[in-house]
This record gives C-alpha cells, sequence and structure tokens, in this order.
C-alpha cells in the first residue's frame, strides 16, 4: 500500500499543477484511507494553487478526522498558508 500512497500523493500535486485541483480532491475522496502523507499532498495542492484558504480548511479537518500532523513537512505547508493570507 505504501507505494500506492506515494504514487496517490504525486498524483494530486500533478493534477494540481495542471490546473485541476479538483480532479486531485476527487482522486484524494476516492481513496479509502487518508492518511498523512495524502493529506498533506492535498492540502499542499490548495497552498501550491494559491488558495491558501481552502488548504487550512482543510488542515482543520484533518485534525478533527483525527489525522495529526506529526511531521515537519504538513506543518511547513500550513505556515506557508498562513503567510498566503497576510499577503493577500
Amino acid at each position: 500500500m505504501g507505494v500506492v500512497i506515494l504514487f496517490v500523493s504525486a498524483l494530486i500535486g500533478r493534477y494540481t499543477d495542471f490546473g485541476c485541483g479538483e480532479i486531485g480532491k476527487k482522486v484524494f475522496d476516492e481513496m479509502p484511507q487518508r492518511g498523512l502523507v495524502l493529506w498533506t499532498a492535498l492540502i499542499r495542492s490548495y497552498v501550491s494553487a494559491r488558495s491558501a484558504e481552502e488548504g487550512l480548511r482543510l488542515f482543520v479537518k484533518m485534525r478533527e478526522v483525527g489525522v495529526m500532523p506529526h511531521d515537519h513537512v504538513a506543518l511547513a505547508i500550513v505556515v506557508s498558508g498562513c503567510s498566503q493570507l497576510g499577503v493577500n
């Protein structure tokens, strides 16, 4: 399952890179298990697309469903999103 998670994580990012974030979200929604790696990929996709508000909303949702950001990657993405909101 680890390789599948990494592949799906990369796929979510690629869809966003090509302006198809909604497809990336659909891929995320269809995954039976959504751990930290997939949540982080989805949040990163929104922050990268300059939709920090949605990315931060997803961060809150991630915590509500019990997925805790215990790595520096997820937290760095959230900080980046917060900085975007401060600039706008």
